[in-house]
């Protein structure tokens, strides 16, 4: 998106005193976007999005799994997507 619109994107991770992390921290203008978490096969929610809920109020989390039977939306808005399908609809618009 950097390259091809313009805009400014950056790609971080995130880790606590307590080792705790996210795998993947996107940022829009400097502003947090998007949190996601990457498993093989957990079909439950990563409890690593709570611990940092406080800092990131307002942030799309998505938890990307290869092996899942079934994708699944929460109350907050936290996903569990299948990744080979979340990743083939990535779009740079």
């Amino acid at each position: 998106r950097q390259d091809c619109l313009g805009q400014q994107w950056n790609l971080f991770y995130l880790r606590d005193k307590d080792g705790r992390e996210i795998d993947f921290l996107m940022t829009q203008n400097d502003e947090p976007s998007l949190m996601v978490e990457v498993k093989w096969s957990d079909a439950n929610l990563s409890s690593n999005f709570s611990s940092f809920a406080k800092y990131f109020t307002e942030i799309r989390k998505i938890q990307l799994v290869k092996e899942i039977n079934r994708e699944k939306t929460y109350r907050d808005g936290a996903q569990i997507r299948m990744a080979h399908n979340w990743l083939a609809e990535v779009s740079l618009d």
